[in-house]
C-alpha cells in the first residue's frame, strides 16, 4: 500500500522536482525543502508537496522511486533515469 501511494505521489511531485530535492526530502528539513520549491510550485500546493516528498522517506520508500523512475515507462520520466540512477547508485554504497 506506501509502495503505491508513494508512487502516487511521485506522480503528482514529478520526478524533476523529486530528484532536485532529493538530499532534502531525505533530510527532513521541512524549511529548507519550502525553502528550495517555492519559487517552483504554487504556494497553494505547497505543503502538500512537501508532504508528500516526505511520506516517500518516513515509509522507506525513496529506492523504490527512484527504481519506478529508472524502469518506468513514462516518456516524460525519460530525462531523469540517469540521474535517479546515479542517486540509487550512491544510496546502494551508504
Amino acid at each position: 500500500h506506501s509502495e503505491f501511494r508513494s508512487r502516487s505521489y511521485l506522480c503528482v511531485i514529478t520526478p524533476k522536482l523529486f530528484l532536485d530535492n532529493y538530499y532534502l526530502f531525505k533530510a527532513g528539513n521541512h524549511d529548507d525543502i519550502k525553502d528550495s520549491i517555492y519559487t517552483v510550485r504554487s504556494y497553494l500546493v505547497l505543503e502538500s508537496l512537501i508532504k508528500m516528498g516526505l511520506y516517500i522517506f518516513e515509509t522507506n520508500n525513496n529506492l523504490y522511486v527512484l527504481t519506478e523512475i529508472i524502469n518506468g515507462y513514462n516518456e516524460e520520466w525519460l530525462n531523469f533515469k540517469v540521474l535517479a540512477q546515479a542517486i540509487l547508485n550512491e544510496e546502494l554504497k551508504a
